[in-house]
C-alpha cells in the first residue's frame, strides 16, 4: 500500500500565541520567558512559533494589520475639503483603536507595557509606525500638494500616536483616543506657548 500522505498541520491562531506570550511576559518578565516556554504556554511546536514569530520581539508587535486597514478605511471616508486634518487623523486614529474590540484592546495595552519596559523590543515595532506613516501619507497627499510637508506630517503624525499609545498603555489616560487627540494636538504648537514656565 502507498503510505498515507502527511495530515495538514494544525493551523495556528497567532492571536492566542500571541496572548499567551504576553501572560507570560507579565508574569515573569520580558527576559526571563524563551520561546520554548511560550510554545509550551501556547500549546503548539517551537517550529511552529518560529514559523509565524520569527524573534520574541515579534510576539509584541503581530496582528497590527487589522488596526492599519481599520486607520485607512476611517481616512477613506468623505471629508470636507475645509476639514481641520488635525482633527480628521485624530478621529480615524481614535476609531482604529476602537475597532479593536475590548478584548484587542486589553492585549494591545499589555504589550504596549511590555514594550516601554524594554526598549530593546521597540525595533521591531518600527513596521507598525511605518505602516501607520503610509497611510496618513497617502491620506495627505489627496489634501496637501507639497510632498515634503506630507512626508514630516506623517512622520510626526504616526511617532506621536506611538507616543500616545506608550501613554495610554501606562496608565495615563483614560483611552487611547483621548491621548491620540492630546498627542496630535500638540504637534500644531506654537513658540509662544512655551514661553511660560509649566504650571507646578
Amino acid at each position: 500500500m502507498p503510505p498515507r500522505p502527511p495530515g495538514r498541520p494544525r493551523e495556528v491562531d497567532t492571536t492566542r500565541v500571541a496572548r499567551a506570550a504576553v501572560d507570560l511576559f507579565a508574569e515573569r518578565g520580558y527576559e526571563a520567558v524563551s520561546m520554548g516556554d511560550v510554545a509550551t504556554a501556547a500549546g503548539i511546536s517551537r517550529r511552529s512559533l518560529f514559523n509565524h514569530f520569527p524573534t520574541k520581539a515579534d510576539l509584541l508587535w503581530s496582528g497590527h494589520e487589522f488596526y492599519v486597514d481599520r486607520l485607512r478605511h476611517h481616512l477613506a471616508q468623505p471629508h470636507g475639503r475645509s476639514a481641520d486634518l488635525a482633527a480628521v487623523l485624530s478621529s480615524a486614529f481614535a476609531r482604529a483603536f476602537e475597532d479593536l474590540g475590548e478584548d484587542g484592546l486589553a492585549l494591545a495595552q499589555a504589550r504596549l507595557r511590555v514594550v516601554a519596559t524594554h526598549p530593546d523590543t521597540a525595533a521591531a515595532g518600527y513596521v507598525v509606525i511605518a505602516a501607520s506613516r503610509a497611510a496618513v501619507l497617502d491620506f495627505l497627499r489627496t489634501r496637501v500638494p507639497d510632498e515634503l510637508t506630507c512626508r514630516c506630517v506623517a512622520g510626526g503624525v504616526a511617532g506621536a500616536v506611538y507616543e500616545a499609545a506608550l501613554w495610554w498603555a501606562a496608565g495615563d489616560a483614560p483611552d487611547p483616543g483621548h491621548a491620540v487627540r492630546i498627542a496630535v494636538a500638540g504637534l500644531s504648537l506654537r513658540g509662544e506657548e512655551f514661553t511660560q514656565p509649566p504650571v507646578a
